[in-house]
């Protein structure tokens, strides 16, 4: 199901969010809208950081400068919807490919 064409006239205690080849920024709005309290976001950033950061030949990223510049932006771009957030760790299983990948826990204000 593609988040974007979802409609819905309830909101949603909970949203949880585990999404590939999109980034999570394109679906905050719609995150948003659909959200009255608690977010869960498994943050990737092999499909947060763009296509032109070194990778390895199975597509792990290398550049630690770009991911972390990127969950920076992405916290901001949460910030800026009045989420607040709660806990960042790291995900103990990896991505398919082998990229650790980040969840996040936000409280919507």
């Amino acid at each position: 199901t593609d988040l974007r064409a979802f409609k819905s006239e309830e909101k949603f205690e909970l949203i949880t969010c585990d999404v590939s080849f999109i980034s999570l920024i394109n679906l905050l709005y719609y995150i948003d809208n659909l959200a009255l309290k608690e977010i869960i976001l498994l943050f990737k950033p092999q499909f947060e950081v763009g296509k032109n950061i070194k990778r390895d030949k199975k597509g792990v990223l290398k550049d630690d400068k770009a991911i972390l510049k990127t969950r920076m932006d992405f916290e901001k771009a949460c910030a800026k919807l009045g989420w607040l957030l709660k806990n960042t760790q790291k995900s103990s299983i990896k991505g398919k490919e082998g990229n650790i990948e980040y969840f996040y826990y936000y409280i919507k204000n």
